[in-house]
């Protein structure tokens, strides 16, 4: 009896041993730069709310994806209730500072455009880590025009994460 498990155990062996396949000794699909590490994959991207700014009515979120040390971020943005983003175009940047005291540009976002009615999402990758974004020294906001120097209508402060 125990040379037939003996037999029946090389056999097992034998036979999870022809169906490996050699496809990885051959494969040339080059290794990804960049491969997600256990806690750092869409289920760990986190989302702020922004807050209206000098009376704009606008809010939105910004959900900040890490990427290694990227950070996919995308910002939503939402007109005020009764009242369309028709024609409407914001430009948006991740500042030092505090939505109060907004400090330097540190990555440009974009422009966040009216899609009928409402904001298209915008997404961007920023060559920040997200833990130094959300280390409470930044702030992702959004500007009245597409000069960054105008009026904030829409903030949140990043370390609230």
């Amino acid at each position: 009896m125990p040379s037939q498990r003996l037999i029946a155990c090389l056999a097992l062996a034998a036979g999870l041993g022809a169906c490996h396949s050699n496809a990885s000794d051959t494969d040339t699909t080059p290794t990804p730069a960049y491969k997600a590490a256990a806690g750092d994959s869409a289920a760990s991207a986190r989302t702020v709310q922004l807050q209206s700014e000098n009376n704009s009515g606008i809010t939105g979120t910004a959900t900040l994806t890490p990427a290694g040390a990227e950070t996919r971020v995308t910002l939503t943005l939402v007109p005020p209730a009764g009242a369309g983003a028709s024609g409407q175009s914001h430009i948006a940047h991740i500042h030092t500072g505090t939505c109060a005291a907004p400090g330097e540009i540190v990555a440009p976002l974009g422009t966040v455009t009216a899609s009928g009615q409402t904001f298209a999402p915008l997404t961007k990758t920023v060559s920040i880590a997200a833990s130094t974004l959300t280390d409470g020294q930044h702030i992702v906001a959004a500007h009245a025009t597409e000069d960054p120097s105008s009026a904030t209508v829409a903030c949140a402060q990043l370390s609230s994460m």
